[in-house]
């Protein structure tokens, strides 16, 4: 899941957007009604991590979060111990398990750890740069750039990962 900084994230409002109201989604300027308004989930991206920084594609390599990447970490979980969470689940890849542990250590929940939230998985591409991957994978590379469905290094289709994903 490659989004905002874990820092970054923490800042935004359960509906994406800063100072969303929990239970409602901002759509172009609107806020809309999210289906069981009474849940709010907010997605929070791990700390930053050696190949974040050498921007190789990660996938589903356990790579340890880097010294930075547990002050990210740290400083989102005391904005989000703050919105009072009644649960914490993360992927089982270290870097994730290790982000959500800084919330779980301030709020004293514990953390569910599901293999369905894990990163795409990204086959031979995991580890590459985007150099790396154009020279070596060139048509793949080409048709991923342009926004189509492609199994980056023969590995998960997006609405692979979605569909994974949904259940936890």
């Amino acid at each position: 899941m490659e989004g905002l900084p874990a820092d970054r994230a923490a800042r935004v409002g359960a509906a994406g957007q800063p100072g969303a109201r929990p239970g409602r989604r901002r759509h172009r300027g609107r806020e809309l009604s999210a289906p069981g308004s009474g849940r709010r989930v907010l997605l929070w991206r791990h700390g930053q991590t050696t190949w974040n920084v050498e921007r190789r594609f990660q996938g589903q390599t356990d790579i340890p979060l880097t010294e930075s990447g547990v002050a990210q970490a740290q400083r989102a979980a005391r904005l989000l111990a703050a919105l009072e969470p009644d649960a914490i689940v993360s992927s089982d890849l270290a870097r994730a398990a290790n982000t959500a542990g800084e919330l779980a250590r301030l709020t004293g929940l514990s953390v569910t750890l599901d293999e369905g939230l894990r990163e795409t998985y990204a086959g031979q591409w995991q580890g590459l740069t985007n150099r790396e991957i154009e020279e070596r994978y060139p048509a793949q590379f080409a048709a991923w750039r342009r926004g189509e469905p492609v199994r980056r290094g023969d590995g998960e289709l997006e609405r692979e990962v979605a569909d994974r994903a949904v259940p936890a």
